[in-house]
C-alpha cells in the first residue's frame, strides 16, 4: 500500500448511452446531464468524488457527447477533467477500452453517470488493491428487486456467476459501480460494441473477480419516475454518505 503507483487519483464515468426510457421527459441532452439540484448529475457525481480526494476524471461519451464537452470546457472545476467522444456506439465494455489512452494508473474506479450510491469510494479502491483483483463490483442486496442484475459470490467473495436481468434467488444486485486493474484490457477487443455486463464479466468467472458487499440504496435516474424523484432521494442518499 505504499507504494503510490498502485493509489489512483482517477475515476472513468460511463456516459455515453442514448437514455430511451428517460427521453419522453429528458430529450434535449444526454441523461447524464440530466438536470438534479439545478446541476447535471454528473456533476454531482464527480463533486461527491472530489471530496473524498479524487482528482482525475474521464468522461466517456458518446449520445450528444457534444453538450458535455462544451459544458465541462467553460466551467472551472477542483478537478482534471477530460471529455473523451466514441466516433460510434461501443457499449459500456468498449467505452471501458476506449479509454484506454486516458488511464495511466494501474487501478481506477468506474462508474456509470447515471446512479449515485453513497460510498466511501477510497475504502472501496483500498478493498480491491488488497485483494489483488482484476475487477471489484459493487453490489447490494436484491431484496424485492427481480429483474436486476444478479451476482452469485463464493463466501471469499469470488464471483462465481453473473447473469444480466434474470430471475435467480440468493443473488446480489449489481450497483453500477467498479474497480478495474488495467489487466481487465486484454479481455475487452477493441473499437467494438460490447457490454460489460452481458460480454465481460462472464468472462472474468474464474479469475479473481470480486464482489464489495454494501447496504447502501442508490439513486438510477434512468426512467422518468426515477428522475421525479431524483432531488429528494438524493437528499437522503447525500444524509447517510457518512
Amino acid at each position: 500500500m505504499s507504494d503510490r503507483k498502485h493509489i489512483s487519483n482517477e475515476v472513468l464515468i460511463l456516459c455515453g448511452g442514448k437514455g430511451t426510457r428517460l427521453r419522453s421527459v429528458v430529450s434535449d441532452r444526454p441523461k447524464p446531464m440530466a438536470f438534479v439540484n439545478n446541476k447535471p448529475f454528473i456533476e454531482i457525481l464527480i463533486s461527491f468524488l472530489n471530496q473524498q480526494g479524487f482528482k482525475k476524471f474521464i468522461l466517456a461519451a458518446g449520445y450528444k457527447g457534444k453538450i458535455i464537452k462544451e459544458y465541462f470546457t467553460r466551467k472551472n472545476f477542483d478537478s482534471n477533467i477530460k471529455v473523451i467522444i466514441e466516433k460510434k456506439p461501443l457499449g459500456t465494455g468498449g467505452a471501458v477500452r476506449f479509454a484506454i489512452p486516458s488511464i495511466k494508473n494501474r487501478n481506477f474506479i468506474c462508474i456509470n453517470g447515471d446512479t449515485f450510491i453513497p460510498l466511501n469510494y477510497r475504502h472501496l479502491l483500498r478493498f480491491h488493491i488488497k485483494n489483488n483483483s482484476i475487477a471489484t463490483i459493487v453490489v447490494s442486496d436484491k431484496g424485492k428487486q427481480k429483474e436486476t442484475g444478479n451476482i452469485i459470490a463464493a463466501p471469499n467473495g469470488r464471483i462465481i456467476s453473473f447473469a444480466e436481468k434474470t430471475k435467480i434467488k440468493n443473488s446480489y444486485q449489481n450497483a453500477g459501480v467498479y474497480v478495474f486493474n488495467k489487466k481487465i484490457f486484454k479481455f475487452i477487443p477493441s473499437n467494438k460494441f460490447i457490454s460489460l455486463e452481458k460480454d465481460i464479466f462472464p468472462s472474468l468467472i474464474g479469475k479473481n473477480f470480486r464482489i464489495f458487499k454494501t447496504k447502501k440504496p442508490f439513486l438510477d435516474i434512468g426512467t422518468p419516475n426515477s428522475y421525479k424523484n431524483a432531488e429528494k432521494i438524493l437528499k437522503i442518499l447525500m444524509a447517510d454518505k457518512k
